[in-house]
């Protein structure tokens, strides 16, 4: 986009909407009694960080280079913050408040609206996105509207700020993604749908008021400045979810303030110092890396392979695309020596796919995605890792575009029609009351005929269920034991799936899985599949 496209934008904007001042703007984001007043021990809020770029001398590099300052913004100092921000060539801000100095996610506490990055945006694109607005209604109508130079920011303030409490922030990220596919389409924006690009919402942004890129290449910067235009009044997270399909919507609560918003149970660390005494000394107290599965070497090989195909690597997403590359070489725990190689060998071929000006990628680029290479990032999902790069991951299990439940269910057919439609489970299994579990049980019982059923579970090693189900049993012709109450039975598989919920680690997980299995099992054999099918869907009446 051109000066001329700036200017013309700034025009349309000027006579359709009011523009308003960089400190009013973040004044309405960023209300003062949300935020702390400096040096006052009784005001514990968050805060906004302004984020500025300044050329320093570095002893190291023996010449100037670009160094970043975080301002975190107190209510008494907003305006000399907001000053200090300003005055240089780069200066950014998120919709995020931050409790502490460092600009980290782990520090984020609320989340105060959306920032969606519409490239590629001139008067005509401008005015096809207000036709979507107000006439056909198909777009969410914004907060503000904000010209950085070669596209928009577009703002969508929230009402109320979200905590961003555990599991939260996936869903704002799904909605916000939602929101980002059905605002860039190919009325609002001059690049392909496949260019389109998917900001996290702790991405930061120009600040209003600070130069526009424009700006650098021309004698006046002060003349290309970043204004903002308000366009409508702050929005709910009801309104934003009528715009996007099911898959992206988030779930509602009227004051976004309660764990309820969450998923799952959750404790205090008091509370898992008591529950997960194990967990607690080991994350806790001798602060060692979470667990975490060892994946192939295999599958960092293909992402490499992907990031070279240029078919899936464009401007917008090299620096998603390399550190990602960093995740999968923590998953399969390899050598961070061997992966900045892999990663400096795409720095010419990157570079190379450069679209816009002052978008080249860098080695610094490369350095800056390496932070990836950290034991928090390897539990990563494939659909986070998809949202950022842009780059489809293939189906867990195929099942030619069936859901799991349609799967099964023609999985089943298939089954019956092999087996002329027969109980194919007659005559498969151990015979009844063959078990050696039983005979250990009824064993260790004649060798302790004072003991408990807990000094048999400790030791044995046999699960708490088994134990309870074979210590009474009585031999007979056909070798059969007496049968476990179903109330028993729904009561442990209950506490299972529980425990499995709260659990902290994949091994504790994996532990309590075969205890469901187990109840599984004895359920089967008590009192038929039927009853074990309905002691399954338990699962589903819990969550």
């Amino acid at each position: 986009m051109s000066l001329q496209d700036y200017r013309e934008k700034n025009r349309y904007l000027v006579s359709e909407y009011p523009e308003v001042t960089a400190s009013d703007f973040y004044q309405s984001i960023f209300p003062f009694d949300t935020m702390e007043r400096k040096y006052d021990p009784f005001r514990r809020f968050s805060n906004p960080i302004f984020t500025y770029r300044t050329a320093e001398y570095s002893e190291k590099e023996q010449k100037k280079v670009a160094f970043f300052h975080n301002e975190v913004v107190y209510s008494d100092h907003f305006e000399e913050s907001l000053a200090l921000t300003q005055k240089n060539d780069l200066a950014l801000c998120s919709c995020c408040s931050y409790s502490g100095r460092r600009k980290l996610a782990k520090n984020a506490f609320r989340c105060h609206g959306f920032i969606i990055d519409l490239d590629g945006v001139g008067l005509r694109q401008l005015q096809n996105f207000f036709g979507w607005v107000e006439q056909l209604e198909k777009i969410p109508r914004p907060t503000y509207v904000v010209n950085s130079g070669n596209g928009v920011h577009i703002y969508y303030i929230f009402e109320n700020p979200v905590p961003l409490y555990p599991n939260v922030t996936q869903h704002l990220q799904n909605l916000k993604h939602g929101l980002t596919d059905w605002v860039w389409n190919k009325e609002t924006s001059t690049y392909p749908i496949k260019e389109r690009q998917h900001q996290g919402i702790y991405q930061a942004f120009r600040m209003v008021g600070s130069c526009t890129k424009l700006a650098h290449n021309y004698k006046s910067p002060e003349r290309y400045l970043v204004r903002a235009f308000r366009t409508g009044p702050p929005v709910t997270i009801e309104y934003l979810n009528r715009f996007v399909s099911e898959e992206f919507k988030c779930p509602e609560n009227p004051d976004y303030s309660s764990w309820e918003w969450a998923d799952g149970e959750h404790y205090t660390l008091a509370e898992c110092q008591l529950r997960y005494p194990d967990w607690y000394q080991r994350r806790i107290i001798d602060k060692e890396p979470p667990n975490q599965w060892h994946c192939n070497r295999a599958l960092y090989d293909w992402w490499y392979r992907q990031i070279q195909n240029l078919d899936n690597v464009k401007d917008g997403n090299r620096y998603h695309c390399i550190s990602m590359l960093y995740v999968y070489a923590q998953k399969c725990m390899l050598a961070k020596e061997l992966v900045d190689a892999d990663a400096m060998n795409l720095l010419d071929m990157y570079n190379g796919l450069t679209v816009r000006d002052g978008n080249e990628f860098k080695a610094q680029d490369i350095k800056d995605a390496s932070k990836f290479y950290s034991s928090k990032f390897a539990r990563m999902t494939k659909k986070e890792i998809e949202r950022r790069t842009g780059i489809r991951m293939p189906d867990g299990a195929k099942r030619n575009g069936r859901t799991q439940s349609e799967h099964v269910k023609l999985m089943n057919f298939v089954r019956d029609e092999i087996n002329g439609n027969k109980n194919w489970r007659d005559g498969n299994g151990r015979p009844k009351g063959s078990s050696q579990q039983r005979i250990i049980v009824q064993e260790w019982r004649v060798k302790h005929p004072d003991g408990r059923k807990a000094d048999c579970i400790r030791e044995t090693g046999i699960s708490k269920p088994t134990v309870y189900r074979w210590w009474d049993a009585k031999d007979n012709e056909k070798g059969a034991a007496t049968m476990v109450d179903k109330d028993y039975i729904e009561r442990e598989y209950r506490q299972a799936i529980l425990e499995f919920k709260t659990a902290k680690t994949e091994e504790e997980r994996w532990e309590f899985r075969k205890t469901m299995a187990r109840l599984e099992q004895i359920a089967m054999q008590e009192y038929g599949f039927d009853y074990s099918d309905q002691l399954h869907k338990l699962v589903d009446d819990i969550e």
